[in-house]
This record gives structure tokens, sequence and C-alpha cells, in this order.
């Protein structure tokens, strides 16, 4: 038997992101790769498309808690056929600092 291992770390608590329908959110925090917008809220689900850093986004339904995070409905205010589940981990309000 080879050396024991030490336990993964766990990791830190994020703050829960409670945002209303209809409420300007901003994806951050992604280091400029974007965030997957998904068809539905999983993992597994397909992406419709890549939300990029800072872009706007109008919040249409949820909060989904499914395979480890929150989810929400996303709608592009200004291109309607950019829209799909995004995690939370990865926006914030529009008029956040």
């Amino acid at each position: 038997m080879g050396p024991e291992l030490p336990p993964s770390p766990t990791p830190p608590e994020l703050p829960e992101q409670d945002f209303d329908h209809g409420q300007l959110v901003t994806v951050f925090g992604t280091g400029g790769d974007g965030l997957r917008l998904r068809n539905a809220p999983d993992l597994d689900a397909a992406i419709g498309f890549l939300g990029l850093e800072n872009e706007v986004f109008r919040v249409i339904d949820g909060p989904i808690d499914s395979d480890g995070y929150i989810w929400w409905y996303l709608v592009n205010p200004y291109e309607g056929s950019k829209s799909g589940w995004a995690v939370a981990n990865y926006l914030r309000s529009a008029d956040a600092p």
C-alpha cells in the first residue's frame, strides 16, 4: 500500500446569491473564460452559448438547486435569443461595485 493521502480541502463557502426576477446581473469572476449558459439547470445539459465577462442579463427564473449549485435562468435584455441557465457563483448584481 502507498502512503495515505490527506483529504481534499473543503471548498470555501460562497455567499448565497439571491436575485429578484427581473433584476439585471453581470457575469464576473470567470477570468475571461466566460460563463456557460445551459439548456437546463444541470451540469450535463447542453450548452446554449457562452456569456462573456461583464455581459448583462436579466433574471427570469430560479433559483434551482441542482448538482451542488444554485442556478438562475437568464436572458440577455438586448439579444433575447441569448438565454439559459447559469450557476450563481459567477453572477453579481449589475449595480454592484
